[in-house]
């Protein structure tokens, strides 16, 4: 779902300038890509069963974004933030959830889902460790990762985000994914060893 980059382009500047009228256009416009990622978003969680839908995190996004003022610098900035802040919203949604569950004002959740938490929760941990170690040891390299895995932008908003050529990135984003790859067998071996 791609949007033409020039009327955003040109949105964001009249944005930058405090133009409201262009700021609810740019809104309006990037709807249907903005509902894309957080449909995208909702269906990688590991818990499915939410209340949440794609236009509830939109919104919820929309009022972030105007309370933060964000100068855009270009799309890319635009739909980074975008993933960002509706990951943050997600995550927020999960740990608001799981403080109500613990208060007991939620029902309880089938032993089936416990079980599945778990798995996921132990590739979580053992995902998120090797994103710092990624971070440590290739900062661009990982950045790249998160730009183009975890906040979708494609190849080309990756490189412009990142003021880099896209030789480079898709190099660099190779080189991340099979690092990445192997660490997550390494651990899964691990695991089924023990």
């Amino acid at each position: 779902m791609m949007l033409n980059d020039a009327p955003i382009t040109e949105l964001l500047f009249k944005v930058k300038q405090g133009n409201s009228e262009a700021e609810n256009l740019l809104m309006r416009l990037t709807d249907k890509v903005l509902c894309h990622m957080a449909r995208r978003y909702l269906a990688a969680e590991p818990r499915r069963h939410h209340t949440l839908q794609p236009g509830d995190v939109v919104n919820e996004y929309v009022v972030i974004a105007r309370k933060s003022k964000v100068s855009y610098q270009n799309r890319g900035h635009f739909f980074a933030f975008a993933a960002k802040v509706m990951r943050h919203i997600l995550v927020d949604y999960e740990r608001r959830r799981i403080a109500k569950k613990r208060e007991g004002l939620l029902e309880r959740i089938p032993l089936e889902d416990v079980s599945l938490s778990a798995e996921d929760n132990a590739l979580s941990i053992t995902l998120r460790q090797l994103l710092e170690r990624l971070k440590a040891k290739d900062p661009q390299e990982y950045k790249i990762l998160v730009l183009r895995d975890f906040e979708g932008l494609d190849l080309k908003e990756t490189a412009a985000a990142m003021r880099l050529s896209r030789s480079t990135v898709k190099r660099d984003y190779r080189i991340a994914r099979a690092w990445l790859h192997l660490g997550l067998s390494k651990g899964a071996r691990k695991d089924g060893q023990s």
